[in-house]
């Protein structure tokens, strides 16, 4: 039976392609930013809603539901912008899997659900740059939980504060995976980096969050609360009661007297 796709309409100038991932499709006029890429198979569809050009890929992390169709958008021509912290999973994505070990592994981060050929990049999104491309302009915020180097796309469309999160969370209190967030061998590590994350994004005070998987949410400010006091419930559970780190404890370390100011910013 062949699949059937649908564009969902969340806005004026943003919609929805549900592929094996969510892919972001915001549109000026005749051309379009991609957020994720799916299986390329977005590609078939963009006449659809009157698109004849992709400007830009903008990816929020690695994994292959993400950037498995990536090869057809590089035959196509079209620029594609990945995590800076991610950057050598595409592009140097034959030479990792050479030389992957295999047994006795500790590290336990999910890289094995990365590409298996090289993808040529455009260039990198940088922890906390803006990306801009039109008239929009996109912060990179580091949200790092469901991969190391995830990232949440922020950009104001059509009056409204998108958050555009990857798997950073699925729905209202909810995670795409939990095995995702274990770094290490039988830790909790990569859930403490999404609470935080979490914490961080709620911060920007998003209108919308946009996840690669599940439905989008205008009620951000719920959906980050649930999520974040769930995963902090685990964390607990599998820590013997131990509570996450506080964000205070990365905010107000002391600086090293050789350390100084430029600018009056840190």
């Amino acid at each position: 039976m062949n699949r059937q796709f649908e564009w969902m309409h969340l806005s004026d100038h943003l919609l929805c392609f549900e592929d094996i991932c969510n892919v972001y499709a915001l549109v000026e006029n005749d051309a379009a930013i991609l957020i994720d890429f799916g299986s390329g198979a977005v590609l078939d569809h963009l006449g659809e809603i009157g698109v004849n050009r992709v400007s830009a890929i903008l990816h929020t992390h690695h994994h292959r539901d993400q950037c498995q169709g990536d090869g057809r958008a590089v035959a196509a021509g079209i620029p594609i912008y990945v995590p800076a912290h991610e950057r050598r999973l595409f592009e140097q994505a034959e030479s990792i899997w050479a030389a992957k070990q295999l047994y006795d592994m500790y590290n336990v981060r999910n890289t094995y659900y990365s590409l298996t050929r090289n993808v040529p990049v455009a260039g990198s999104l940088e922890d906390f740059s803006a990306w801009s491309s039109g008239g929009y302009t996109f912060t990179v915020l580091p949200t790092p939980g469901h991969s190391l180097g995830s990232l949440t796309l922020l950009a104001e469309i059509d009056g409204r504060r998108v958050a555009f999160t990857g798997d950073l969370l699925y729905a209202a209190g909810k995670v795409q995976t939990m095995y995702d967030m274990q770094y290490n061998y039988g830790a909790v590590d990569g859930v403490e980096a999404a609470i935080l994350s979490l914490a961080n994004l709620a911060r920007r005070a998003p209108h919308w969050i946009c996840p690669s998987h599940g439905q989008p949410m205008q009620d951000a400010e719920n959906a980050i609360q649930q999520t974040r006091a769930n995963l902090t419930s685990f964390f607990k559970l599998m820590s013997n009661g131990a509570p996450p780190r506080p964000n205070s404890s990365f905010l107000s370390l002391p600086l090293s007297s050789h350390c100084h100011r430029g600018g009056g910013h840190l």
